[in-house]
């Protein structure tokens, strides 16, 4: 009768073993961690999907941890942009994004190229296109936010900064974008919107001394920024 028992345990042991790993089977496709994405076509000659996607970095140095050679940079087959922007608009912020001029903050997916289970697709969660300036972003990338401060001196610290894929942060005073190559009415125009909500800024912090009765201002000077195109 032990012996009886002892089996059909075992029996069980097992069947629940193999319910267990049908429920971890690769049914689901493995994400990594949303993350602000710069991009570049690939430019290697090879039949599709293993070629001609392209090549994506963390911006400010985040930890992709990926198995190319390349270092930092990973190999993506393709990008999934939301289907409600309409073909023509992805088809350009697709194109803009291998001109390393979009950024996207997106997930790593895989399992979901047909036939290539092991290839990763860059799943959009947001989509911020550069300014009309072709200059390449120089400093550090940093998300703009207004904060709502209004203050009856200078200089105000209105502005917090947040560093892309980290939460280090820091408060500014002001931000300068005359150091971006384009017509004063697009600076003008990303200022407005800074001030309704959020501008994400390539660039480098600098202090502004006496820049008003409260003393000393602090400045991001920058040399290219990003305005957001979706959702």
């Amino acid at each position: 009768m032990d012996m009886v028992c002892r089996a059909t345990l075992v029996a069980l042991a097992v069947l629940a073993g193999l319910l267990g790993g049908a429920a971890l089977a690769p049914a689901e496709h493995a994400v990594r961690p949303s993350l602000v994405y710069l991009g570049r076509a690939d430019p290697r000659l090879c039949p599709s999907p293993l070629c001609g996607g392209f090549w994506v970095r963390a911006v400010n140095g985040g930890d992709v941890r990926c198995p190319e050679p390349a270092g930092r940079s990973c190999y993506v087959a393709s990008l999934e942009l939301d289907p409600r922007l309409g073909d023509a608009r992805r088809a350009r912020l697709t194109r803009l994004f291998g001109e390393r001029r979009t950024l996207i903050d997106g997930s790593l997916v895989t399992g979901q190229v047909e036939g290539f289970p092991e290839l990763r697709v860059l799943k959009a969660h947001e989509v911020w296109p550069s300014s009309a300036s072709p200059t390449p972003p120089r400093g550090i990338f940093y998300l703009l936010r207004d904060t709502g401060i209004r203050c009856i001196t200078t200089p105000c610290f209105w502005i917090r900064a947040t560093t892309l894929n980290s939460a280090r942060g820091l408060t500014l005073s002001n931000v300068d974008l005359s150091g971006v190559d384009i017509q004063p009415a697009g600076r003008r125009r990303a200022l407005a919107q800074l001030e309704r909500g959020e501008l994400i800024v390539v660039g480098r912090v600098v202090v502004q001394p006496n820049a008003g009765p409260a003393g000393a201002g602090r400045a991001l000077a920058a040399s290219q920024f990003y305005t957001r195109a979706w959702p």
